[in-house]
C-alpha cells in the first residue's frame, strides 16, 4: 500500500513536468516547485502518518523508512527520464549562462552588478534535492563545470581581441569576472565543489593566453618600474599567483629569465656613464620581485632561498653581462672610484656603504673578473697617490669583501696601503735626521712628502721627464740619498707625474693669499711666474723639459674657466703663444682644487692601456694551463685540452676562438705539436 501511494505521487510528478509548456529556467522554476509540494507536502505528511510504521517495523527489519522508499521512487520514476535530465541541464546552463553575462557586463563597465537578472532560489533547492538524490555531482555539479569551462574559454578569447596590448587590463578584468564566480559558486554549490568550480573558471579563461600573458605582460610591468615600482610588484605577485594554480610556472620563470636578460642587456650596452645606475635600478627591482612577488624566501629575516626564479635571475645577469663585453666590468670599477673619491660629498658614509655592497653584488655576474681588478687597481693606485679617497677604512672594506668572496689577487690593493704606511714611517725618519739642513738652502723639509712604492702592488707605468726646480731638487736628491743609505741594492724611479703640490699664490686683486691643490707639473709651471708675470710657451718647454702633450694639459688646466689662473693669447696653444698671470683672480674659497684637465684620448689611452694590461696576462695565463696539461697528459685531444683550460681559469671565461689561438702560438713557438695523422691530436714537446 505504501509503495503504491509513492509509485503514485512520483508519477503525478513526472506527469506534471513533461505536460510543462515552460522551457530552461522557468521549467527549472516550475519543476522545483512541483517537487516541493511532493517532498515537503506529500512525502513529509506520509513520513508522519506512518511513523509509527518507520519505527515498529520498517527500521527494526532492516528495511528502508518511508522517506527513503520515496526518494528511491523518485529516482527510479522521475530522474532515470532522460527528458528530464535534460530539461535539468539546459536549465542548469541557461541560468549560467544569464548569472555570468551580468557578471561579465558589469566588469567591462557596461553592467551593474547590485542587480543580479536571475532567481538562485530555484537552483539552490534543485542542489538540495539532487544531494539528497545521490545525483547532485551528476545532474547539477558536471553540466554547470562544463558551462564554466565554455563560457569562460569564450569569454578569454573576446576580451584577447580587445584588450591584446594590455595585459594588465585583462587580469584586472579577470580578477573581476573571478570574484562573482567564488561568490556564485558558494551561493550556490555545495563546499566541496567550490575550489573546483574557481579552478576550472580559471583555467579555462588563462590556459590559452599563458605565452602572451608571460611575454607581453613582463614587458607592460617593467615599463611600471619606474614610476609605480609597488604597482608592478603586486601585479607580478598575482600574475605569479596565476600561473602557480593553473600550472604554468616554467613558463613563466623562463620568460621572466628572457625578458630579465634583455632587459639587462640593454643597460649594460647603454650609454657609459648610466651603466651601473641602470644595473643597480634593475637589480634591486628583481630581487624584489623574486622575493615579494615570487616568494622565493624562507620568511622575515632569514635567508634568502635559492629558488628557481632566482637562479633564472642570475643566469639571466650573468648572460647580459656577458652580451655586453668587458665594458659591465670595467664601469663597475669606474663607478665604484667616483663613490669612494673625497670629492663626493653627495651621500652619507651608510648610505655609501651601501651602495656599495649593492654595486659588489652585481661584480659577482661578470665573467671578467680580472678586467674589473684591473681597473679598480688603477683607479686605487691614483685615489691613493692624489690623497682623493674619502675613507681608507671604507676603501680596505671593500678590497678585503673582494679579497674573500671573488680574488685572493686583490691582497695587493691591501699592499698598496702598507706601503703608504711604510713610507711615512720612512718620511718622518727622514725629516728628523736632516731637521738641521732646513737652514743650508734646502727649504723646510716638513713640507715635503715622497712615497715609497713597491713596483709589483701598483699599476704604475712609465714616466715623465721633468726638469725640476733646483731647491726641490736638491730635496728629491738628498731623499733618495737618505733611502739608498737605508736599503741597499735598490732601484729608484722617480714618477713625477703622479705628484701634487699645494702652492701658496697670491695676486694684486687680493690682500689673502690662495692656496691652490695642483699636480706637481703645474706647480712647477706656476714657478716660473715668480720670475716673470708673461711667459711664452716655448720658454716654458725649455724650462720645464716637459713633453708637449703634457704641457699643454697641465697650461689649458690652470687657463680653464672653471679657475682661470692663467691667462693665454690664443685659443689653441702653439709656439706663439704667451701666457700671463690672471690679475684679476677671483675665488669665493681660499683653498682651491685645481683639477687636471684629462683629454679625451689620454682617458681613451689609459682604458687602452688597461685592456692591454688584461689581454696580456689572459695570454699569460691560457699559455700556462695549455702547457701544464700538456706536460702532465704527454698528449691530449683538442676538446680535452680546451675543457681543461676552460676548467682552469677562475678570473675569466675564455672563448674557443681564445685558446685556440694560443695553442697555435704555442705550436709556433714549439712547446706543444700537432700528430701529423690526426689534427685533433697535440703533443707535448719536452
Amino acid at each position: 500500500m505504501v509503495s503504491n501511494l509513492l509509485e503514485q505521487a512520483c508519477s503525478r510528478l513526472l506527469s506534471q513536468a513533461r505536460e510543462s509548456r515552460d522551457h530552461s529556467t522557468t521549467w527549472i522554476t516550475m519543476f522545483m516547485e512541483r517537487w516541493n509540494k511532493f517532498y515537503d507536502d506529500q512525502i513529509s505528511m506520509l513520513t508522519s502518518m506512518l511513523a509509527y510504521l518507520d519505527r515498529a517495523y520498517l527500521l527494526p527489519n532492516g528495511q528502508p523508512s518511508i522517506r527513503e522508499q520515496a526518494l528511491e521512487q523518485a529516482r527510479k520514476i522521475v530522474f532515470s527520464v532522460p527528458n528530464i535530465i535534460l530539461q535539468i541541464e539546459q536549465g542548469i546552463k541557461d541560468w549560467a549562462e544569464i548569472e555570468r553575462e551580468t557578471a561579465a557586463r558589469a566588469a567591462s563597465g557596461t553592467g551593474d552588478l547590485s542587480k543580479p537578472e536571475s532567481d538562485r532560489h530555484p537552483f539552490i533547492t534543485l542542489v538540495k534535492a539532487l544531494d539528497m538524490l545521490g545525483y547532485y555531482e551528476e545532474f547539477f555539479e558536471q553540466p554547470y563545470l562544463d558551462h564554466t569551462r565554455e563560457f569562460y574559454a569564450t569569454r578569454s578569447q573576446k576580451l584577447f581581441e580587445v584588450l591584446k596590448k594590455s595585459p594588465q587590463e585583462f587580469l584586472e578584468q579577470w580578477s573581476l569576472l573571478s570574484q562573482t564566480e567564488a561568490e556564485r559558486a558558494k551561493a550556490i554549490l555545495l563546499s566541496d565543489s567550490w575550489a573546483r568550480a574557481e579552478h576550472v573558471a580559471e583555467v579555462a579563461f588563462i590556459q590559452d593566453r599563458k605565452k602572451w600573458l608571460a611575454q607581453d605582460g613582463l614587458h607592460e610591468l617593467f615599463a611600471m618600474r619606474e614610476h609605480k615600482s609597488d604597482d608592478a610588484v603586486s601585479s607580478l605577485r598575482n600574475l605569479h599567483d596565476i600561473f602557480q594554480r593553473t600550472g604554468g610556472l616554467d613558463e613563466l620563470k623562463d620568460e621572466w629569465s628572457a625578458h630579465l636578460r634583455s632587459e639587462v642587456t640593454k643597460a649594460a650596452t647603454g650609454e657609459p656613464a648610466g651603466v651601473v645606475e641602470s644595473l643597480l635600478e634593475l637589480h634591486a627591482f628583481a630581487t624584489r620581485v623574486v622575493a615579494e612577488a615570487f616568494r622565493e624566501h624562507s620568511g622575515a629575516g632569514e635567508a634568502l632561498r635559492r629558488g628557481a626564479f632566482n637562479h633564472a635571475m642570475d643566469d639571466a645577469f650573468e648572460q647580459g653581462f656577458k652580451a655586453a663585453g668587458t665594458r659591465t666590468a670595467e664601469q663597475l670599477a669606474k663607478y665604484i672610484d667616483v663613490r669612494l673619491k673625497s670629492s663626493n660629498t653627495k651621500i652619507s658614509e651608510a648610505e655609501r656603504d651601501a651602495l656599495l655592497n649593492r654595486v659588489l653584488s652585481l661584480f659577482r655576474y661578470t665573467h671578467d673578473k680580472d678586467v674589473f681588478r684591473t681597473f679598480y687597481t688603477r683607479a686605487l693606485a691614483k685615489r691613493l697617490l692624489k690623497g682623493s679617497t674619502k675613507d681608507s677604512d671604507a676603501e680596505k672594506r671593500v678590497l678585503q669583501k673582494l679579497m674573500k668572496e671573488h680574488d685572493p689577487d686583490f691582497e695587493k690593493g691591501l699592499e698598496m696601503f702598507k706601503d703608504l704606511e711604510l713610507s711615512k714611517d720612512l718620511l718622518d725618519a727622514f725629516r728628523d735626521k736632516h731637521h738641521a739642513d732646513q737652514g743650508h738652502g734646502l727649504g723646510d723639509l716638513s713640507k715635503m712628502n715622497a712615497m715609497v712604492l713597491q713596483q709589483s702592488a701598483w699599476p704604475i707605468t712609465g714616466t715623465q721627464t721633468i726638469q725640476l726646480p733646483v731647491r726641490m731638487q736638491q730635496a728629491v736628491t738628498k731623499f733618495e740619498t737618505y733611502y739608498k743609505s737605508q736599503h741597499h741594492n735598490r732601484a729608484v724611479t722617480w714618477h713625477h707625474e703622479q705628484g701634487t703640490a699645494v702652492v701658496e699664490a697670491r695676486f694684486p686683486s687680493k690682500k689673502v693669499p690662495y692656496q691652490l691643490s695642483v699636480s706637481l707639473f703645474q706647480a712647477i709651471i706656476l714657478n716660473l711666474f715668480n720670475d716673470s708675470p708673461r711667459r711664452a710657451y716655448q720658454e716654458i718647454v725649455e724650462e720645464t723639459k716637459l713633453e708637449d702633450d703634457e704641457l699643454k694639459r697641465a697650461l689649458n688646466s690652470l687657463c680653464h674657466k672653471q679657475h682661470h689662473i692663467l691667462t693665454k693669447t690664443a685659443k689653441d696653444i702653439t709656439a706663439d703663444t704667451v701666457f700671463s698671470i690672471n690679475d684679476d683672480f677671483s675665488h669665493p674659497v681660499i683653498r682651491i682644487n685645481v683639477v687636471q684637465i684629462l683629454a679625451p684620448a689620454q682617458e681613451a689611452v689609459e682604458d687602452k692601456r688597461a685592456h692591454e694590461e688584461v689581454d696580456g696576462f689572459r695570454q699569460m695565463a691560457l699559455d700556462s694551463a695549455i702547457i701544464r696539461h700538456m706536460k702532465q697528459h704527454k698528449k691530449s685531444q683538442h676538446n680535452r685540452l680546451e675543457m681543461a683550460v676552460m676548467e682552469a681559469m677562475l678570473r675569466f671565461k675564455p672563448t674557443p676562438d681564445m685558446i685556440k689561438k694560443r695553442i697555435d702560438y704555442l705550436i709556433e713557438s714549439e712547446f706543444i705539436e700537432r700528430d701529423p695523422d690526426d689534427r685533433k691530436l697535440y703533443k707535448y714537446l719536452a
